[in-house]
């Protein structure tokens, strides 16, 4: 499965970014779950980006 295969690779930095996002509230468990991996992508999309690799995938592509 693909969430296993990352917990596999990346499981630190995981963690890392759950405890330093800590759940509000009025957050239930699947929704701060949910949030979680969508800020590990934002992050990665933006390394990515940051690195002009993205720009330059895109371009490749058009």
């Amino acid at each position: 499965m693909l969430i296993e295969s990352l917990w596999e690779e990346y499981g630190d930095e995981i963690e890392a970014v759950a405890q330093e996002i800590q759940p509000c509230e009025y957050c239930a468990t699947q929704h701060y779950e949910q949030y979680i991996l969508w800020e590990l992508l934002d992050r990665a999309l933006w390394e990515l980006d940051g690195s002009g690799t993205l720009e330059r995938r895109f371009s490749a592509d058009e």
